[in-house]
């Protein structure tokens, strides 16, 4: 009987030990919150920034922020200490790399649920102009819905998430207890790639020499269905956010790709047919008194310059610190108005969709 006795004492205390562990590892968690969807970061902690998709909508939810700079990968080389210093602003940067229309908007909806936001940077990227309004990226591995919402039971899987714990929780534990400062990787560097790249290399040359001399290639242009889609994808992504907050200044811009991006679409005769889409767009986003548009595509001396490419499409640094110095200098340069949307068009159809 004793011994049957001491068998049922043991295994209670293994279940209660247990318990109190798993209870432990999902407190813990909760408590830093290495993902943000409880609460601002902790003092006396080190919070590294490095997953987008995890980690951004917690940003969006929990920091203090008026101003927001999102986008794709044509946005993560941006510094929010440029955009602060120019407007006065603490913003933050919440980016998703090859992220499509929907993404980014579900995302600034938290945003603008959260904090009064006083501007937003904004790219319009060709890859996704003309896709489906609720087009996601399938190749992108598991979007985490699990920390969008509130359903407390979906929590476990972040609650109890082995990469979470030995990715995250555990190594910031460590950190505090080996005395490291706290604080949080600065937004300057969050997703900035451009420290791993080189510009200027002789394959972005050499694929801007094999353009100069395409020959002739016939153009096609936007059909209705393709105008209609285009239409649908900025009315539920891009337009009603602009309309529900007027006291939102939208800075949105075109990124200047290369020429060598330019002429791989000429050569499949599709320059003509994305440039009527950039001119669509432009019509549906001027008539906005909160919309800053710009297009700095038009200026060859960007496009045409190797030294500001990694490959076709992605420029430096020093092009994104130029597209913030141009918003606040508002530049006539590269503002697109009513006044000069076809001049600019017209300049890009002769670089481009010309041969």
């Amino acid at each position: 009987m004793k011994k049957e006795t001491d068998a049922k004492r043991w295994l209670c205390i293994w279940v209660v030990l247990f318990a109190a562990g798993i209870l432990g590892v999902s407190a813990l968690t909760a408590w830093l919150d290495p993902f943000f969807h409880y609460h601002a970061p902790r003092e006396g902690y080190y919070y590294t920034l490095d997953n987008e998709r995890a980690q951004n909508d917690g940003i969006l939810r929990h920091f203090d922020y008026d101003a927001v700079i999102t986008g794709t990968s044509m946005c993560q080389n941006f510094r929010t200490s440029e955009f602060d210093a120019l407007f006065g602003t603490n913003a933050v940067k919440t980016c998703f790399a090859g992220a499509t229309y929907r993404e980014i908007s579900d995302r600034l909806e938290r945003a603008f649920a959260s904090s009064g936001v006083r501007y937003v940077v904004r790219s319009l990227d060709l890859s996704y102009l003309i896709s489906g309004t609720d087009e996601m990226r399938t190749d992108m591995g598991e979007y985490p819905e699990w920390l969008y919402n509130d359903a407390l039971p979906d929590d476990i899987r972040y609650l109890y998430n082995l990469d979470v714990l030995s990715g995250y929780t555990l190594p910031m534990l460590a950190e505090r207890l080996r005395g490291t400062p706290g604080g949080m990787t600065p937004f300057d560097e969050y997703a900035a790639w451009y420290r791993y790249k080189h510009f200027g290399t002789e394959e972005v040359q050499s694929a801007m020499d094999r353009s100069a001399d395409s020959g002739q290639v016939a153009q096609k242009h936007m059909e209705e269905e393709d105008r209609e889609k285009l239409h649908a994808n900025l009315q539920q992504n891009i337009l009603p956010q602009i309309r529900e907050h007027p006291e939102t200044t939208f800075f949105l811009f075109v990124p200047p790709v290369s020429v060598a991006f330019w002429k791989e679409q000429y050569l499949a005769g599709n320059a003509l047919y994305w440039i009527e889409a950039l001119d669509e767009a432009m019509r549906l986003l001027l008539p906005y008194e909160n919309v800053r548009l710009f297009c700095f595509s038009a200026d060859e001396s960007i496009t045409m310059e190797p030294d500001n490419y990694c490959d076709n499409g992605h420029y430096g640094p020093w092009i994104n610190t130029m597209i913030l110095e141009s918003f606040y200098a508002d530049d006539a340069a590269y503002r697109v108005t009513e006044d000069n949307r076809e001049s600019m068009i017209g300049r890009m159809k002769e670089l481009y969709a010309e041969p």
